[in-house]
C-alpha cells in the first residue's frame, strides 16, 4: 500500500468540522478519526476516575470539567497534560490499523497542542459568520455568552490560523455548498 496522507481538520467549536468530515467519510479511500470522541472516550473510562477525582474533586461530569478547565488555565494543563498523550497513542493506533489511503484527524486544537508536525497538510475549516459560530454553540452547548468566550479564548485567532493551514474552507454556505466543497478538497488530495 502507498503511504497514507494524514490530515489535520482542525477549527473553532461549531465551525463545521464534524460536517464536513462526514461528506469527506463518504469516499471509499478516506477514514476519519475524530480525537473529541477518543479524548470523552479515554476520560470517562473508569480506569481514569482516580485520575479526574485527584483533579477536580468530586465534580466529574463533562459539564462541571468543562466548567473548570476554562476558567481555570492552571487544571486545563494538568488534564491536557494527563489525556493528551493517551489520545495521541489511541490516534496513531487508529492510523496504524487504518486500510484507508488519506485519514482525517478531527481535532479543534492542533495549533493550540502544536501539533502540527503530526500531519501532512492542514485544513482549516471556520465561519466567516461568527454569529452564526456563536447560535450554533449555543444551540448545540447550551453555554452562556461568558462560557462561550472562555472557550474561544483559549484558541488561536483565526486570521493566525488562516496563515498556518494548508486549504481554508468557510462553512458560511448551504450543506448542499458544503458537500461540494468537500468533494473539490478530496479531489485536490
Amino acid at each position: 500500500m502507498n503511504k497514507k496522507e494524514i490530515i489535520g481538520l482542525t477549527g473553532d467549536m461549531c465551525s463545521g468540522k464534524s460536517t464536513l468530515a462526514k461528506y469527506l467519510s463518504k469516499n471509499p479511500d478516506v477514514d476519519v478519526i475524530d480525537s473529541d470522541q477518543i479524548s470523552k472516550n479515554i476520560l470517562f473510562d473508569k480506569s481514569n476516575q482516580s485520575k479526574l477525582i485527584e483533579l477536580f474533586g468530586n465534580n466529574t461530569n463533562k459539564s462541571q470539567i468543562a466548567k473548570i478547565i476554562f476558567s481555570n488555565p492552571e487544571k486545563k494543563k494538568e488534564l491536557e497534560d494527563y489525556i493528551h498523550p493517551k489520545v495521541w497513542k489511541k490516534i496513531d493506533e487508529n492510523i496504524s490499523n487504518s486500510d484507508r489511503k488519506i485519514i482525517f484527524v478531527e481535532s479543534a486544537i492542533i495549533y493550540e497542542t502544536h501539533s502540527e508536525k503530526k500531519f501532512d497538510k492542514i485544513i482549516l475549516i471556520y465561519n466567516s459568520n461568527h454569529q452564526q459560530q456563536i447560535n450554533r454553540i449555543k444551540a448545540k452547548h447550551n453555554l452562556s455568552d461568558l462560557e462561550i468566550q472562555q472557550r474561544l479564548n483559549f484558541q488561536l485567532p483565526l486570521v493566525d490560523k488562516i496563515k498556518k493551514a494548508d486549504f481554508a474552507i468557510d462553512t458560511n454556505c448551504t450543506l448542499d455548498e458544503l458537500k461540494i466543497k468537500a468533494e473539490e478538497l478530496h479531489q485536490s488530495l
